[in-house]
């Protein structure tokens, strides 16, 4: 999957993308098929609440800058709970996807 950030006309990229109701972690677009796709990042374990969050997100994307192209969301967390990971069954757009970050600390 090869993302990048989204550009919008004005310059302003996709990385805390603001818009009028909220502050989109990343806003990407997919290299292969030029769609949009929204990432929500959460620290520790995501509550089952990120789903409407990111479906926001992505109503607003849909709305106002896809045109054509496809919207899908991406949940990037340490770990969710079990009522989010069976929501999102239910929802084919949306994924969650697992992150480990680990620090070693040199001499």
């Amino acid at each position: 999957m090869g993302l990048s950030l989204f550009k919008d006309e004005t310059g302003k990229n996709g990385r805390q993308y603001t818009y009028k109701d909220g502050r989109i972690d990343l806003l990407c677009v997919d290299a292969a098929t030029r769609d949009f796709v929204v990432i929500e990042l959460k620290k520790g374990e995501a509550p089952h609440e990120t789903l409407l969050q990111i479906l926001r997100y992505m109503s607003w994307v849909r709305q106002h800058l896809a045109k054509d192209k496809d919207v899908r969301g991406i949940i990037l967390s340490e770990a969710a709970d079990t009522s989010l990971i069976e929501v999102v069954k239910e929802v084919p757009s949306v994924e969650i996807r697992y992150y480990r970050l680990s620090l070693d600390l040199l001499d």
